[in-house]
């Protein structure tokens, strides 16, 4: 007699798709074995034969660091399963369409009885495969393999005592590790995979399960986690559920590094207090890219099983109830989790979904070993403006061929404009690290990217792994420091001194800039202030007696007036302007001046019946700026002049008011297009 039909719903998570249903006709499986009744047995049901058969198990040293855990939303070769089936045969013709699916069994019988039974459910078969190996229950993801890449790259599978008396589910790791000739490595924890989840990079989480089932040694336990995984935050929580299982994937599990979804329930709910508070809890961490975690919600009002879901690459599969709360469930997915496929999964079958039991408990994802590594910490969702914003990352192929450097790229869209391709090049190719810069935006707009990296074979791999889908964004604030915009000077002929140090600086408050320098190998920083002009213009003239010296170094420093005292300085990597000082004649050819430029008299003796005449003759017609400046490049005096083409003009200052002090001055001339300084002295 066949089973009552099994519908799938498969939902798109791009927002604006209609949901397609897809009905499956259900195949009859046969029973072959007593499955136990709930997916937890107690340990102290059988404690003398889980002592005798499973803690006898050795362990091992840890592998080598370091270590990064791989996460459920990682790359992933196929699945885990045990026939006789726990999950309808439907699921498993579902997995196989992109996915390899292993299946446990415990002889060639049995293989050839699921073998058939997938074909007439029209699984694809060339996604299939079987472990003949004996096994006591159907709850792959409690005793399944975990897997960490270590230092050189490769997969490990990282075992640990199932925290059930079923020797032969125990004992499975190690059987799967050799067939696939992968190291295995014991930790000395009593856990299971229901009561774990990570980040992939270095955070985990669990119930207060695993510290009572290991006697309440957390700093042992925390040691386990970080040497045989890389967990280095290890979030612990009492199990807000309260129920007998205490398995974190009944309430929550991580959807990305730095969002997790945990079930809501009505404030009438007994539960409803414990569950909040563990999502206030996560709301105050700190995920693994420095900032806080998103946490999302999906509703269960009667104890739903909608956190026991299953990622496999870009699909997600979601247990349903064939209730009104499904497709909000569905949509809380679609929501967290955009550019991914998410498919609800009915269970018509003598094994129904329980609160304490589901989808997740019953398949184990097998990560895939042939990668390609992204390692990237994402801006955060709100930066502060710069003319150029650097992408790092550490791109590593574990593929077996070398990374096509043509392809290595962050792709970026402004606001909603098309996404462009910013090439990515070595900082330190031995390191795998490498860099990119992107410019072109203003405060205010929405910045959206993905990294992105291929092989020669042409496997790929994106960051985030969904691509531009689920794209990182920030939104580019208006900076709170100062920024400088200049030009940087590389070569000053010592005929040509004075020059003019010139920048642009916007600050939202009042402003100082300075203009530090020292020569040569000199330890000793001169420190001078530059002068406002306008438009955010500052300037500082500078002039110094060169001789000998070959080298200048130069930086510019703007400090508001903040309490906090924004500063920033200019280059930015804490390095200094370098510019070759040139002395001879010969190395600078002289470039004949637009104009004549005269001072009369000098020097000036600034006696009160004395003014200075400044003579210009233009071959241009043109409105000129004339400035003076002191020694220290602080301006004193600046008037405007119009100039006929080809007309001696002469310019007559008042300077008596200015009661200038002996010593070295300049006058500088600026018409849009030349500029240009003359010295003159003043002597009292």
């Amino acid at each position: 007699m066949k089973h009552l039909i099994l519908a799938f719903l498969v939902v798109f998570s791009f927002v604006g798709l209609m949901a397609d249903f897809i009905i499956l006709d259900s195949q009859p499986q046969p029973e072959y074995d007593a499955i136990p009744p709930v997916r937890n047995i107690p340990i102290s049901e059988d404690s003398d034969y889980f002592r005798e058969h499973i803690r006898s198990l050795s362990n091992t040293a840890a592998p080598y660091p370091p270590v990064r855990p791989v996460s459920e939303f990682d790359q992933m070769s196929g699945v885990l399963i045990r026939w006789p089936l726990g999950i309808p045969i439907e699921l498993i013709r579902e997995l196989s369409l992109e996915t390899m699916v292993v299946t446990i069994v415990g002889s060639a019988n049995l293989q050839t009885d699921a073998r058939n039974a997938y074909i007439n459910a029209h699984v694809n078969m060339g996604n299939t495969d079987f472990i003949i190996a004996p096994s006591d229950s159907y709850w792959t993801r409690d005793y399944g393999p975990w897997f960490a890449f270590g230092f050189d790259g490769s997969l490990s599978v990282i075992d640990f005592t199932y925290n059930r008396p079923r020797y032969n589910d125990n004992a499975f790791n190690g059987r799967y590790a050799t067939r696939e000739s992968m190291a295995i490595y014991n930790m000395d924890l009593v856990h299971c995979g229901g009561n774990y989840m990570t980040d992939g990079i270095s955070v985990a989480a669990s119930s207060h399960l695993v510290y009572e089932e290991n006697s309440n040694n957390v700093n042992f336990i925390n040691r386990q986690m970080e040497d045989f995984l890389g967990v280095t935050k290890y979030h612990v929580n009492q199990d807000p559920n309260a129920t007998y299982i205490d398995h974190i994937d009944c309430w929550g599990k991580f959807l990305s590094p730095d969002t997790i979804i945990i079930r809501s329930v009505p404030t009438s709910h007994p539960q409803y207090n414990l569950i909040e508070a563990t999502v206030d809890y996560f709301e105050n961490q700190m995920s693994s890219w420095g900032r806080p975690y998103k946490v999302a919600r999906v509703h269960t009002p009667n104890d739903q099983p909608y956190t026991n879901s299953l990622i496999v690459n870009d699909r997600v599969f979601v247990p349903i109830m064939n209730s009104q709360w499904d497709e909000p469930a569905l949509q809380a997915y679609r929501d967290a989790m955009p550019g991914y496929t998410v498919i609800g999964v009915l269970n018509n079958t003598n094994n129904p979904w329980l609160p304490t039991d589901a989808l997740h408990c019953r398949v184990k994802e097998l990560a895939e070993k042939w990668v390609i590594q992204i390692g990237h910490t994402p801006l955060a969702h709100s930066i502060e403006f710069e003319n150029e914003m650097k992408f790092n990352a550490n791109i590593l192929s574990l593929t077996g061929y070398p990374l096509n450097p043509d392809s290595l790229s962050v792709y970026y869209r402004i606001n909603q404009g098309d996404f462009q391709r910013q090439t990515m090049i070595p900082v330190d190719q031995d390191l795998n690290d490498y860099t990119a810069s992107i410019s072109g935006f203003v405060p205010g707009d929405t910045l959206f990217y993905y990294l992105r990296a291929v092989d020669y074979t042409g496997i790929s791999a994106n960051h985030p792994f969904i691509g531009a889908a689920g794209a990182h964004w920030t939104i580019i604030e208006e900076s709170s420091k100062p920024q400088i915009y200049h030009t940087p000077i590389t070569t000053i002929h010592e005929e040509d001194m004075p020059v003019l140090i010139s920048a642009r600086v916007t600050s939202p408050l009042d402003v100082g800039v300075m203009f530090e320098y020292y020569i040569d190998d000199e330890e000793s920083i001169v420190t001078c202030y530059m002068e406002y002009t306008e438009n955010d213009i500052f300037e500082y003239l500078f002039d110094i007696s060169l001789g000998s010296i070959s080298k200048l170094f130069y930086r510019l420093r703007a400090l508001d007036s903040s309490w906090s005292g924004n500063e920033t300085t200019l280059p930015t990597d804490n390095k200094w302007f370098e510019v070759s000082i040139v002395t001879s004649v010969d190395d600078h050819p002289v470039i004949p001046l637009p104009l004549e430029l005269s001072i009369y008299p000098n020097p000036f003796r600034n006696m009160d019946d004395e003014s200075l005449r400044i003579d210009i003759l233009s071959n241009k017609s043109a409105t000129v700026r004339l400035s003076l400046y002191n020694i220290r490049g602080q301006k004193i005096f600046e008037d405007s002049y119009a100039l006929a083409k080809n007309t001696t003009h002469s310019i007559s200052w008042d300077l008596s008011k200015q009661n200038l002090s002996s010593g070295i001055y300049f006058i500088r001339y600026d018409d849009s297009e030349t500029v240009a300084f003359r010295r003159f002295m003043v002597l009292k």
